[in-house]
C-alpha cells in the first residue's frame, strides 16, 4: 500500500481525504497534509499537517511518504500550477480514481488525477495531469482535457471537445459535440454551450427562463 500526502487541508483536501477513505480504487495510506496556511504539527480530521510545502520534496526524500496528490480548489488555479510545477518528476503524483467510476481502456490519463463516483471518461479521452473530473461527470469519445482543468458536478461533453488549461467548467454544463475551450474559461452552472470559445474570460448562460407550454 502506497504512502500518500495530501497538498491543501481546505475543503477540498478533506474531500479527496474523505474519497480516499471511503470509495478508492486503490487504498493508500494517508500520512498527511502539507499546507501554507495551517499550523505545522496541528491536527485536521485526525492527519496531521506535516509541513509548509516548500518542505513536501525534502520530506519525501526521506521516505516520509511515496506519492503525493495536489488537493488545492479552483478558485486558486495559479497557486495549483506553481505547486505542480514545483514537484512534477521529483514526486510521484497518485491518481484518485472512485470504485464506480469508468474508464475506458483506450483513453490516457496523466498525473494527480481524479476521476470521481459514476464519472465518465470514454473511447480515446485524454486526461492531461492535475485535472478533477467529479462525481457523475462525462468526458466523451476523443475529448481532451488539458492540465489543472476542473469538472464540477454532473458536466456533459459531447465528443471530440478540446478544453484547455485552468478552466472551471460549473455544475450541470453541457459543451457539444467538436468545440473548443481556450485556457482560462470559467463556465458558470448550467452552460450549454454549442460554438468555441477563444477568450479566456468568465462565461454565464441566461437560459434559466421557464416557459409554460
Amino acid at each position: 500500500m502506497r504512502r500518500i500526502a495530501i497538498i491543501g487541508s481546505a475543503a477540498f483536501g478533506q474531500q479527496i481525504v474523505d474519497t480516499i477513505e471511503n470509495d478508492s480504487m486503490e487504498s493508500f495510506e494517508i500520512v498527511g497534509y502539507f499546507d501554507d496556511f495551517a499550523e505545522v504539527g496541528s491536527k485536521i480530521k485526525g492527519y496531521s499537517i506535516l509541513g509548509k510545502i516548500d518542505s513536501i520534496v525534502e520530506l519525501y526524500h526521506q521516505d516520509r511518504f511515496d506519492c503525493a496528490f495536489i488537493a488545492i480548489g479552483y478558485k486558486h488555479f495559479a497557486f495549483k500550477e506553481t505547486v505542480y510545477n514545483k514537484i512534477k518528476n521529483r514526486i510521484p503524483l497518485a491518481n484518485i480514481i472512485c470504485k464506480t467510476a469508468f474508464i475506458h481502456p483506450t483513453s490516457k490519463i496523466g498525473e494527480g488525477v481524479l476521476i470521481a463516483s459514476f464519472a465518465i471518461v470514454n473511447k480515446n479521452a485524454i486526461i492531461e495531469d492535475d485535472v478533477c473530473i467529479t462525481l457523475r461527470s462525462i468526458v466523451n469519445h476523443d475529448c481532451v482535457v488539458d492540465k489543472h482543468t476542473f469538472f464540477s458536478t454532473s458536466v456533459s461533453t459531447a465528443g471530440n471537445v478540446k478544453i484547455g488549461k485552468r478552466c472551471f467548467i460549473g455544475i450541470g454544463c453541457i459543451l457539444s459535440d467538436g468545440i473548443s475551450v481556450t485556457d482560462d474559461v470559467w463556465l458558470s452552472p448550467g452552460v450549454v454551450l454549442g460554438k468555441d470559445i477563444n477568450s479566456p474570460g468568465h462565461y454565464i448562460s441566461y437560459s434559466m427562463k421557464v416557459t409554460k407550454l
